[in-house]
C-alpha cells in the first residue's frame, strides 16, 4: 500500500469545512488516487515508510545501478548476502552499490535490494500541501 500524502482533516482545513462523513470511503479512494499522482508527477515514489525488495539484472560489473532507496537492509547476489558500498556515500537516498573487488555477476533478477524504496525519508511539506490542494480542488469545487 502506498503511503498517503494527505488526510481527511487537512482537506477540511483547506475547504475551511466539515465534509460529510458519508463522502469518507470517496475521499479515501481519492486521498489515494492523488498521492500516487504526486508519485507518478515525481517519477519514483516520493515517501514511503516500508521496506520492500527490489530485483536488479546483474550488470557484470562492480557498481550497479538501482532505484533510489534508503535504509537498506539487505543486499544479495545470486542469492547470497553481500555488504557492498552504497552510493552516493553524502546523500542519504543511495542509487548505486560498489563491489570491491568483485563484481555484480550478469544475469537476470540475480541481485536483489531490500530497503525503503523512496526518494525521501519524511513526506515534505510542499508534498503535502499539494496533494491537499489536489484532492480539494479537484474534489470538491
Amino acid at each position: 500500500m502506498n503511503e498517503r500524502y494527505t488526510t481527511k482533516l487537512a482537506v477540511e482545513n483547506y475547504i475551511q469545512q466539515q465534509l460529510d462523513p458519508a463522502f469518507t470511503n470517496q475521499l479515501t479512494a481519492y486521498i489515494d488516487a492523488m498521492s500516487e499522482h504526486c508519485d507518478e508527477l515525481a517519477g519514483f515514489p516520493i515517501y514511503r515508510t516500508e521496506a520492500t525488495t527490489r530485483l536488479y539484472d546483474g550488470c557484470g560489473l562492480s557498481i550497479q545501478s538501482i532505484d533510489p532507496v534508503h535504509t537498506i537492509t539487505e543486499v544479495k547476489v545470486n542469492d547470497i548476502v553481500v555488504t557492498p558500498l552504497q552510493v552516493p556515500y553524502n546523500s542519504d537516498v543511495k542509487t548505486q552499490l560498489r563491489l570491491n573487488g568483485d563484481v555484480f555477476n550478469e544475469s537476470l533478477a540475480n541481485v536483489s535490494v531490500t530497503g525503503i524504496h523512496a526518494i525521501k525519508k519524511t513526506l515534505p511539506a510542499p508534498v503535502a500541501h499539494a496533494c491537499t490542494v489536489f484532492v480539494a480542488r479537484g474534489h470538491y469545487h
